[in-house]
């Protein structure tokens, strides 16, 4: 036997001379051993690496992380390139990746329903309240509790905008709102009116509530839109 020195703590111990030419035999224990197995990784993160997609050398930061990567812990391709890879994949795969979304999203809720329906609650009530702290409560009554509130086009006509531009009412179009950061402009188009106000001044061109304020009407009977006179006030 002969006496060698662990590779991992320096630890003086005796092998026989076949079993140092072999991977446990350089080693006093197991522990050692594996220890010798985990990558000394550089971590500064000042260091630079090329990437092997663009052929640009860029400091580890404009790599992703990857925990499988001996050296550096870090992809062998930048963000930009991986970015560039992902759409690629995207595009070129468009309909299959779309339909087994699809099909995994079905499953999913089917599954687990009160976790989607929990999920979808919540997301109403965040986008909701975000309408209520911009816009305000109703315009008319001041009711705050959204269960009540609609959204209201102040000039009338929404019915004919959601068929020339397509777009969904109620909270699919504050999610569209949200997903634009609430731009003041909406203010002058858009408003939060509760259904009794919506439906009244819709109907009838007043609000109980205000009925000295006159607003343009749909007269259902007459099938057109009907103008408060010159002389009353307009809103």
């Amino acid at each position: 036997m002969i006496t060698v020195k662990c590779q991992t703590c320096g630890k003086s111990i005796k092998k026989y001379p076949s079993h140092t030419k072999k991977g446990r035999g350089k080693f006093c224990s197991k522990e050692c051993y594996y220890k010798s197995l985990t990558p000394v990784r550089i971590t500064d993160l000042s260091t630079t690496k090329v990437c092997t997609g663009c052929g640009k050398e860029k400091p580890l930061t404009d790599y992703p992380v990857r925990n499988r990567a001996k050296k550096y812990g870090r992809s062998a391709e930048c963000n930009d390139c991986n970015t560039n890879r992902a759409m690629d994949y995207y595009y070129s795969h468009r309909e299959e990746s779309c339909a087994k979304s699809k099909i995994n999203g079905n499953l999913g809720r089917a599954q687990n329903p009160e976790k989607f329906a929990k999920r979808k609650a919540e997301a109403s009530d965040r986008i909701w309240k975000e309408a209520i702290d911009f816009f305000g409560p109703c315009e008319c009554c001041g009711e705050s509790r959204k269960e009540f509130l609609s959204v209201d086009h102040r000039n009338g006509h929404g019915n004919e905008v959601r068929k020339a531009t397509k777009k969904r009412a109620g909270v699919y179009l504050l999610r569209h709102f949200s997903a634009s950061n609430w731009p003041e402009e909406l203010k002058t188009e858009y408003r939060l009116l509760c259904m009794n106000c919506n439906f009244a001044i819709g109907h009838n061109g007043f609000c109980p509530h205000h009925p000295e304020k006159k607003y343009a009407y749909w007269n259902s009977s007459k099938r057109q839109w009907e103008n408060p006179n010159e002389d009353s006030e307009v809103t």
